[in-house]
């Protein structure tokens, strides 16, 4: 602290001022403030929010400030803001900073774009859900650059100038901080133009910016619509609940609910659905919403189509989590199975503090016959019919280190025949079990091996054999040929191989992860265990970028020399390279390249001689990509000649062309867009599992590193325009 550091503001006559930490713990939010001088502290202060500090050198003024806002970011980033800053010169008391403002930030926001009218835009950087209210950190931006930014509260307005002009008035509505997304609802939304003031550009809209990225789980309901359990943010009390409804999978209505509330959409004043959200739950693992009196409506006529319904929205491991807790067998075949805990956070209330509660089941014959959310202390009852057959009171939940319990007291068990008692416990301890989502799935066995050959027109079989369910994309270089869904193996046949090499991919994946599997297979002529053979390969790669593809002999026995002409669209593709492959040491290369007309020629010796039954590269020729997207070149091997130990000159019995076709920035598998195969393909670069394509080096550092792999991603959810 003594020689500075924290974040930096240079002043004028060689002063500093120092943000060097923020504290958030507390409703009255503080920053640590330093002074120094030529690198010299001088002073320091702890300020709060909304409090002024003031340095004085030799009893004169020398620095005001006030403490504006502090902002903790959900997404990381921490922002202090001083304002009405005030510098003096120590040596006259001439102003020399007057009314300035300063904003200190560190860490990455989450900026979400909204474009306006004019090269106008308006972004949502992040939000702040420890604060009350909450609030978000909103920057209006002209042309890309940074106009204003301004921290506004949920229930605040706020309006934006231009140098002196007004050009944006909001106000902001909910803000939503849930598990997988959050949200931020402005409205009453007016943009006036920058050059004539009473032109209204935007009047009176509403709009929704969207943190990350939520799956939703859904009701499907008639007319092709859907409703969408998207996310839920226990943080606020109640629970509240962000509900999307789609029609033909197209979201119409974003809505945040909360619990005892009701959710309605309306089309053109016309109400088509809704419903009570009678219970919500966001557990340890498992979230739940319960909608009651639910009803829908036809958008033709009105006819009720869904009349007082009662829709629970479960996730799909509800069972698999159940089953981890210990259970209580009763007697008539009764069981109470605890399913998960919910720890309640409620730091935005007058007394920030915690509770917990239990969503548990009821079960008889193995069928759910009761199912409620508990909180402690809570009493539990359940009746079949007009008989109590279970009496019990929610004592207590434990959630410790290692351990979550749950404990019920005054526990009494009723004959369902006659309401006689006929079990109680004074205090029973049951015992949550930790669960531990599954993994990437992983392939534990495939067949052929890695590398396969077979000669013209053969059958040839792939399979894979993968962990869990997945679905399964089938690729012959880089063209999808096959799907399978929901499968744990999966088989590819192709029963009329063409001669050339073909790479085959398997990608597997579900919600867990992505894995891959990749085989070189190799078809050449009958009889080719006794015919030499060359070939070029093919690939896809995008416009601007380069690409190695090899030549390839197989069946050849002490070769001296081989020359060959290579012809390829130069619009397309042409050589920037030609190298000897190093699997044949010796080799020695001349290649002759005029990409004008599309023509290169090679010459390659090998004083040791060249000798392989099985299909391997002996030339590397480098190509760089001008075609657009969607054009391709054959690669055509004309005029071959192998030269024999005495340096004869022959001709192969096989020759096999290539081909290469541009795609686009990101399509690693040439299927012409970025998908979630691209994805799993740089992340498989950064693990070392498939060799690294310099093409993927999305933030040119020069390598492959996992900011490559999570900018593909963020590519592939849109919160990237571009790679």
């Amino acid at each position: 602290i003594l020689t500075g550091g924290g974040l930096e503001w240079q002043l004028e006559e060689n002063y500093t001022l120092h943000t060097i930490d923020i504290d958030i713990v507390d409703h009255s939010r503080e920053a640590m403030l330093l002074i120094t001088k030529d690198g010299t502290h001088v002073d320091y202060t702890i300020i709060s929010v909304s409090d002024s500090y003031t340095y004085y050198k030799n009893g004169n003024l020398t620095i005001a400030a006030d403490l504006e806002t502090i902002f903790s970011g959900e997404g990381g980033v921490s922002l202090a803001r001083l304002h009405h800053v005030y510098q003096y010169s120590e040596g006259t008391g001439e102003t020399l900073l007057s009314d300035a403002m300063h904003l200190y930030s560190v860490g990455d926001t989450r900026e979400v774009e909204w474009q306006l009218n004019q090269d106008y835009s308006l972004s949502a950087m992040d939000i702040d859900s420890k604060d009350t209210p909450r609030k978000v950190w909103l920057r209006l931006n002209k042309d890309g650059n940074i106009l204003e930014d301004k921290i506004v509260y949920s229930g605040d307005s706020a309006i934006f100038y231009d140098s002196g002009t007004q050009i944006l008035d909001l106000n902001v509505g909910t803000i939503f901080d849930g598990r997988e997304g959050d949200l931020v609802f402005i409205s009453d939304v007016y943009q006036y133009s920058e050059t004539k003031k009473k032109d209204v550009l935007i009047e009176n809209e509403e709009h929704i910016f969207i943190f990350g990225s939520a799956t939703g789980n859904d009701w499907q309901l008639y007319e092709n619509y859907t409703l969408s359990f998207m996310d839920i943010d226990i943080k606020e009390y109640p629970n509240q609940v962000w509900l999307r409804m789609k029609n033909n999978g197209v979201p119409v209505d974003d809505n945040v609910v909360a619990q005892s509330e009701e959710y309605r959409y309306y089309i053109n004043s016309v109400l088509l659905f809704e419903g009570y959200i009678k219970s919500t739950f966001g557990g340890r693992y498992l979230d739940l919403l319960t909608l009651t009196n639910a009803s829908q409506y036809s958008e033709v006529d009105s006819t009720p189509l869904i009349t007082d319904a009662t829709y629970s929205f479960y996730p799909g491991n509800v069972e698999i989590v159940m089953d981890l807790n210990e259970k209580l067998s009763l007697d008539e075949n009764y069981t109470i199975v605890p399913v998960d805990i919910q720890r309640l956070h409620y730091p935005n209330t007058k007394y920030y503090y915690t509770n917990q509660s239990l969503w548990l089941r009821l079960y008889k014959d193995d069928t759910m016959v009761d199912e409620v959310i508990l909180l402690e202390k809570q009493d539990y009852s359940y009746y079949s019919g007009s008989i109590r057959i279970i009496s019990t009171k929610l004592d207590a939940i434990f959630t410790g280190m290692t351990t979550e319990l749950i404990k019920f007291e005054d526990f009494y068990q009723y004959s369902e025949v006659d309401g006689s008692l006929i079990k109680s416990y004074g205090d029973i301890l049951l015992r949550l079990g930790r669960y531990s989502p599954p993994g990437a799935p992983a392939i534990i066995s495939f067949e052929p091996t890695t590398f396969a050959s077979d000669d013209i027109g053969a059958t040839r079989k792939f399979t894979i054999l993968v962990n869990q369910s997945v679905d399964v994309n089938w690729y012959l270089n880089g063209t999808v040929i096959q799907f399978n869904e929901s499968v744990s193996n999966a088989e590819y046949t192709n029963t009329s191989a063409v001669a050339g090499t073909w790479i085959i991919s398997a990608i597997a994946n579900n919600a867990n992860g992505i894995a891959t599997q990749n085989w070189t297979w190799t078809v050449m002529a009958e009889n080719n265990n006794v015919s030499e053979f060359i070939s070029i390969g093919s690939a896809s790669a995008p416009t601007n970028s380069t690409v190695t593809i090899p030549v390839s002999v197989a069946n050849v026995t002490d070769i001296s020399g081989i020359y060959l002409e290579l012809l390829y669209n130069s619009s397309v593709a042409i050589v920037s390279s030609v190298n000897t492959n190093e699997s044949f040491t010796g080799s020695g290369i001349t290649p002759n390249v005029d990409n004008v007309n599309g023509i290169t020629s090679i010459v390659l010796t090998n004083p040791n001689l060249i000798s392989t039954s099985a299909e391997t590269p002996v030339i590397d020729i480098t190509f760089s990509i001008n075609g657009e997207f969607g054009s391709s070149t054959s690669l055509d091997l004309q005029n071959v000649e192998f030269n024999d130990a005495e340096f004869n000159p022959y001709t192969p019995a096989v020759v096999v062309d290539g081909q290469i076709n541009v795609g686009i920035k990101g399509d690693f598998n040439g299927n012409g867009i970025v998908d979630i195969s691209d994805v799993a393909m740089v992340a498989f670069m950064v693990a070392g599992n498939v060799p690294e394509d310099l093409n993927a080096d999305f933030n040119g550092n020069g390598r492959v590193d996992i900011g490559d792999a999570a900018k593909i991603a963020a590519y592939l959810e849109g919160i990237v325009s571009e790679l």
